[in-house]
């Protein structure tokens, strides 16, 4: 009777053994899975942390781009408003310029006239004698100022004959031309002067 007893606590201890070692094993795999867990965990902490620091420099870079290419639009601003002012003056002084050689030529053309006749046309006409101004004198400046007084009417029937076609390329040219006779004119009648003759 005793051994039986024995026999079944005996039994008895033995499944309490096993229990105890299927809940260890439990415990156990439960424990590595948790530490698995955290590794992983981890590593994706870390993946997301570089992530977003790569992100960050390069929207710092960004940043750093768009000042400076801010930067340099004001600096091409401010560049384009004093071109522009500077242009606006040159055109101002220009046009002034314009003016005052119109005056001019109007002013030459108007003596001109008024002394001695319109003067010969691109399509004909008498041939006036200038030299009257210098009271018949057939000297080289009187010549000179025969050749630009022609000069100017010249230029002046051109300017009216072309006024309805401002495109008309030989027309400015020849003007052009003129204009620049006219000024070497001006130097040659100044240098005449200073020789006396």
């Amino acid at each position: 009777m005793q051994v039986k007893k024995l026999q079944a606590e005996s039994t008895a201890t033995q499944e309490q053994k096993q229990r105890l070692e299927e809940t260890v094993g439990i415990l156990e795999e439960e424990r590595s899975q948790a530490a698995k867990d955290r590794v992983t965990a981890h590593a994706g902490t870390t993946a997301q942390q570089e992530l977003y620091d790569r992100m960050k420099t390069a929207l710092e870079a960004k940043q750093s781009e768009v000042q400076q290419l801010q930067s340099r639009i004001l600096q091409l601003e401010r560049q384009a408003t004093a071109l522009r002012a500077d242009l606006a003056g040159k055109a101002a002084e220009l046009r002034g310029k314009e003016r005052s050689l119109q005056a001019y030529e109007d002013n030459i053309g108007l003596q001109l006239d008024g002394s001695l006749g319109a003067g010969p046309a691109l399509g004909g006409g008498s041939q006036k004698d200038y030299s009257a101004l210098d009271g018949g004198d057939k000297g080289p400046l009187a010549q000179l100022r025969t050749l630009m007084g022609e000069a100017y009417l010249l230029k002046m029937a051109i300017n009216k004959q072309s006024a309805g076609d401002r495109k008309d390329p030989l027309s400015k040219e020849v003007s052009t031309a003129l204009d620049a006779w006219i000024m070497a004119s001006h130097t040659l009648k100044k240098a005449c002067q200073n020789k006396g003759l």
